[in-house]
């Protein structure tokens, strides 16, 4: 899927979706995201694709994708957790250390 979507991209096929279907299309692609990230881990597909299509400007664009990534990794967090499992203590001490250089390269 997302060698397709890569595909596309590079094809510049541009896709769009008509703010009359939103209301209905945007939880049905919400809901497919999470069970595809459920299974995978991967938040992208189709979240993204649907991101783009409804035409958001750029800064919009960018917001949202955050906000999206934000909630779907805090989610697929408290899953892991929720087992305790696979997300122990020790590991998300580890996980929150390994977080350290990467928010010092953003500041």
């Amino acid at each position: 899927a997302l060698v397709l979507y890569a595909v596309l991209g590079l094809a510049r096929v541009q896709v769009r979706v008509a703010a009359r279907y939103e209301s209905w299309l945007a939880p049905l692609i919400g809901a497919v995201t999470g069970a595809i990230t459920a299974v995978t881990g991967v938040f992208v597909i189709p979240a993204v694709p649907y991101l783009q299509a409804i035409g958001l400007e750029k800064d919009d664009l960018i917001q949202a994708l955050g906000l999206s990534f934000s909630v779907s990794t805090l989610a697929l967090a408290a899953a892991l957790g929720h087992s305790g499992e696979l997300l122990q203590p020790a590991v998300l001490g580890l996980s929150a250390l390994a977080l350290l250089p990467a928010l010092l390269g953003m500041a």
